[in-house]
């Protein structure tokens, strides 16, 4: 949406361009044919809401992390759900921490956030100096190895980045952990170290991580190292890791059935500057990665308010309000520098503010035998090859207004019955002065050469 329309724009194209009403998104996560969807893939727009909108949510960030205990892997997940300010986010109506697995309208997996127990919640409500989320503002870099660990042949590398905080190392038992006896299965324990230098250079962490269990299927457990700091005063670079297997090894074609070896996955860099995501709504979700996930990313939904956007009382200049105004939210998308067409329309002495403020009014006026108003606008842009220009029009279209220049400010004329000014019949004309010339088809220009 972040395309102005500046040359298309100032010559007046939209009096021109055909438009058959309200266009339906095309390739939308909000609007597809399945249900609201999360979105995983890169590259994908920042959704504008505006209005009380089901939103999925676009993945910024999403790791797993854990202690050396198997069943404590915590699934991190963040979720940017628009741009900000948002009113609400189900329930919540400013930042918070923590708050647990029960807010308003929140659905994992299309079941409600309460039935996940171990599932708790932070949210961003968009604001431009907001505070780091608790989990997911650290910078995460995960480097995958996917090579076996074994007493001989340890796991060595050096990170790419520097300036780093802690690192985590994922260990994979790929074929399972268990022994075998004439009694049947039992638990068997791997145990293997870790190192952390600065490149070259001493020794800034160290420590000891293990595994217990009775398991045939493959499983992974995730240590995290302690947070350390340079030695060497000063320093600045990377460090050099390594991971070794303490514990003997077994053999793959181990006489008794025995399972025990071992694979390094990936160590992820944790550090740099905190992401604050400014002006961007945010979701985060922590939770303990157990069946109720079958082992994917899940799909999000939830129920927002939002945007803020500017109302003009009819003197002064717009204030930031909450608003499902079709004039306001236009206003919006006229005016924003990020999204919209505000490196065009980067002031309001450039827009007549009071044709809005009739538009506005006119879509707050009741419709007749009805309680309800005449146009309200609860709507996510979220599409791709998508811009302000159009997203703009859509909001006219459904609202019967028609966006002209009048002098040299954009005006809003509204399609709407007006009281008539004079009523000019046959009786007003004289007789024989009506004339009606037609210009030769041939002498029509429809072309130019430069």
């Amino acid at each position: 949406l972040a395309k102005a329309f500046g040359p298309r724009f100032l010559t007046n194209k939209w009096k021109k361009r055909r438009r058959d009403g309200f266009r339906m998104p095309v390739n939308s996560p909000t609007y597809s044919f399945d249900i609201v969807k999360t979105v995983t893939e890169p590259g994908r727009p920042i959704p504008v809401i505006y209005g009380t909108n089901k939103v999925g949510g676009t993945i910024v960030q999403a790791y797993n992390t854990g202690t050396a205990s198997i069943n404590s892997e915590q699934l991190y997940i963040l979720l940017a759900l628009g741009f900000g300010q948002l009113n609400k986010i189900g329930d919540q109506t400013a930042d918070a921490n923590n708050i647990g697995n029960n807010i308003s309208s929140l659905k994992i997996n299309d079941n409600p956030s309460s039935d996940f127990s171990t599932v708790n919640i932070s949210v961003r409500m968009g604001t431009t100096n907001q505070a780091a989320l608790p989990n997911t503002s650290e910078a995460a870099l995960v480097n995958t190895i996917n090579q076996p660990v074994t007493t001989t042949s340890p796991r060595l590398g050096t990170t790419t980045n520097t300036n780093l905080k802690f690192l985590e190392f994922k260990v994979q038992c790929p074929n399972g952990l268990y022994g075998l006896n004439k009694n049947g299965a039992f638990p068997l324990t791997v145990q293997l170290n870790y190192t952390i230098n600065e490149t070259g250079g001493p020794q800034v962490d160290s420590g000891t991580f293990s595994a217990t269990q009775e398991n045939v299927a493959s499983f992974s457990f995730i240590k995290r190292s302690n947070n350390f700091t340079p030695v060497t005063p000063g320093y600045a670079g990377t460090y050099d890791w390594s991971v070794t297997r303490v514990t003997e090894d077994i053999a793959a074609d181990h006489p008794w059935g025995w399972k025990a070896n071992t694979n390094l996955v990936s160590v992820t860099e944790f550090g740099g500057d905190l992401q604050i995501y400014p002006n961007i709504a945010l979701l985060e979700v922590a939770a303990l990665a157990t069946d109720q996930f079958n082992g994917e990313v899940p799909n999000f939904n939830v129920t927002v308010e939002g945007k803020r956007v500017p109302i003009y009382s009819g003197s002064g200049t717009p204030t930031l309000g909450v608003s499902n105004n079709p004039a306001w939210c236009a206003l919006d998308m006229v005016t924003n520098k990020v999204y919209g067409l505000g490196r065009v329309f980067d002031s309001y002495d450039k827009i007549d503010l009071d044709s809005f403020k009739d538009w506005a009014d006119y879509c707050d006026s009741i419709v007749p035998g009805t309680s309800d108003k005449r146009f309200e606008f609860d709507h996510v842009f979220d599409e791709e090859q998508r811009n302000a220009y159009d997203a703009f029009l859509d909001i006219c279209d459904m609202s019967r207004a028609i966006p002209v220049y009048s002098g040299q400010k954009l005006t809003i004329v509204l399609d709407k019955a007006r009281d008539a000014y004079a009523l000019i019949t046959m009786g007003d004309i004289t007789a024989g002065s009506f004339s009606l010339n037609y210009q030769n088809k041939t002498d029509t220009p429809d072309g130019v050469s430069l």
